[in-house]
């Protein structure tokens, strides 16, 4: 199956379709199905080649089998769809990867028995942290019986379920919806998974095709979308990058020769104005947004870590937004034993983006000059040095290399602007963009 320029050992192959055979997506044997099957099959094995170039596997040629049906569909869309694949891997994990798809009768073993497929006219792709959770309610609010979530658990992330169903359990109670489950395969623990953004999106376009839905909502906050690099080297998150949503919507056309809307309401907005934005607040103590797992086993709740990027974020956001947070194990603010490489690297961004921000370097500010973001990150910067200011205010002693952090930027911005950017922030002044689009 793979062996078309050099010889795969088992262990690659094993690694590359490792396709999730959970009941969630068992429906996908309906014979009926067979294209969003083969672009679920596709978008999972490029997913997976992620994953084994993290555990050291190293890969230049795989063929994908597809359906007689599908490949007949896509005609000579074939090779385009490749091409984009393989721009897609190269952006994202740095190898060249050529991706062929063959021709092949996939059949065996599909059910006629029809299934039934509910409605809708939009997707809201739903993970359970700050940001979907305050997208997913909103759109609830905005476009009523009109949504449906979707919510993408991978193999060695089952605990997430418990998680996901505590919270539908609470928003059903006052915006009624469906949510969806989608299984995919396992994430390993090696580094991030850059490619689980394109898996998500394109999961949300099966779906949609399915339901007839003509929107995705992905409500990510824009720094998450146009995240900085602390040095050359740094590694950051690239799920919703533009390029990757980019890729995602050209693929997703190609694929179900329709267009699909991709909508970003919240990429102009910071974690705290999103979280601001939430009709139901008290529901972020029960939502979870750490890279981590560690299931403390109480009702569905889950510790956040603390220390990871996503949790640094996320508690400075909440601090200014004024609202109650989520548990947290390691408090690196104010404890110099937690870990606290992430809340430095962002504290000292912070601070220099708000004293000179013309003289940082250039992987600094890559994303942000190329897309014009400076605007978005000097509100971020200030957010993150504001929320110290109200710990400080609040008699918090801070640990005193981040109270460096904090003493640069207040003696050149004064204290003045972060008590206006406070003000800004909980009085709810920013507003989401429903008819923001991915190009």
């Amino acid at each position: 199956m793979l062996n078309g320029k050099w010889k795969m050992d088992k262990e690659t192959e094993k690694i590359l379709f490792k396709i999730s055979s959970n009941s969630t997506v068992n429906f996908l044997r309906y014979k009926p199905y067979f294209l969003e099957r083969d672009v679920y099959n596709i978008i999972s094995v490029v997913f997976n080649i992620e994953s084994a170039f993290r555990l050291k596997k190293n890969i230049e040629y795989v063929e994908i089998p597809i359906s007689n049906e599908s490949f007949d569909f896509w005609g000579e869309n074939v090779k385009e769809i490749e091409k984009e694949i393989r721009e897609l891997i190269r952006f994202v994990i740095l190898s060249d990867v050529e991706v062929r798809l063959i021709k092949k009768n996939t059949n065996k073993g599909r059910q006629n028995k029809k299934i039934e497929i509910s409605q809708c006219n939009y997707i809201c792709l739903f993970s359970g942290g700050v940001d979907s959770l305050t997208g997913l309610t909103l759109t609830l609010k905005k476009y009523p019986k009109q949504i449906e979530a979707l919510s993408i658990i991978h193999g060695d992330q089952g605990k997430m379920i418990q998680i996901l169903n505590g919270l539908y359990s609470k928003i059903n109670l006052k915006l009624p919806f469906n949510l969806n489950i989608m299984h995919a395969p396992p994430m390993y623990s090696k580094g991030y998974s850059q490619l689980r953004g394109f898996f998500y999106v394109l999961s949300g376009s099966i779906y949609a095709n399915l339901k007839n839905a003509n929107k995705i909502f992905i409500t990510e906050c824009g720094p998450t979308m146009y995240q900085m690099r602390f040095s050359p080297i740094d590694s950051i998150t690239m799920t919703t990058h533009p390029f990757v949503l980019s890729k995602s919507k050209k693929l997703s056309e190609l694929f179900f020769r329709k267009k699909i809307e991709f909508v970003i309401p919240f990429e102009n907005l910071t974690k705290a104005e999103v979280a601001k934005l939430n009709p139901f607040p008290e529901l972020f103590k029960i939502s979870h947004s750490c890279i981590g797992m560690r299931w403390i086993g109480t009702d569905f709740q889950e510790n956040n870590d603390g220390t990871c990027y996503g949790c640094v974020v996320r508690r400075l956001g909440l601090l200014v937004a004024g609202l109650v947070d989520a548990n947290y194990e390691k408090n690196p603010i104010i404890n110099e034993e937690a870990p606290s490489d992430n809340l430095s690297n962002l504290l000292a961004f912070s601070s220099e983006f708000l004293i000179d921000w013309e003289g940082m370097e250039y992987c600094q500010l890559e994303n942000i000059r190329e897309y014009n973001k400076h605007k978005l990150f000097r509100k971020f910067s200030l957010d993150n040095i504001a929320a110290l200011y109200l710990l400080k205010q609040s008699g918090v002693i801070l640990s005193p290399h981040i109270s460096t952090f904090y003493d640069e930027a207040i003696g050149v911005i004064g204290e003045p602007v972060l008590i206006k950017r406070i003000k800004k922030v909980r009085g709810g002044k920013y507003y989401p963009d429903f008819d923001k689009r991915v190009k």
